[in-house]
């Protein structure tokens, strides 16, 4: 089913694409200079197709980038999760190494009473 929707909404697209480009080829001059219009130091001279094509590869490219830096903290914590996770890992093991040694040395109590269980 996605494959059919790709190819019934991908191939459309794809042509308007195209005829936009056919449609647009000619030079237009971006400049970087705002003070002399007439004679700017730094230009380019490119089809139109190309830069409107240059801008939406830039526009996405600026909300990648935007999304990773924003979502870092998370990205941090995580990072500081896993590291716990593993250093309470090593604890575990280290105590069930010596499990047996402390079972030998003193009994556990015989009745626990449960904490926070609603008895006053």
């Amino acid at each position: 089913m996605q494959r059919l929707l790709r190819w019934v909404i991908g191939l459309p697209l794809t042509v308007l694409v195209i005829a936009f480009a056919i449609a647009n080829r000619q030079r237009v001059t971006l400049s970087f200079d705002p003070l002399s219009p007439s004679d700017p130091f730094a230009s380019i001279d490119m089809p139109l197709w190309l830069l409107f094509f240059f801008g939406i590869f830039f526009g996405i490219f600026a909300g990648w980038l935007a999304c990773w830096v924003a979502q870092g903290k998370h990205r941090k914590r995580a990072r500081e999760a896993s590291a716990d996770v593993a250093r309470l890992q090593a604890e575990k093991a280290d105590l069930l190494k010596r499990l047996p040694e402390q079972q030998t040395e003193e009994p556990a109590p015989q009745h626990i009473v449960p904490m926070g269980s609603g008895w006053i």
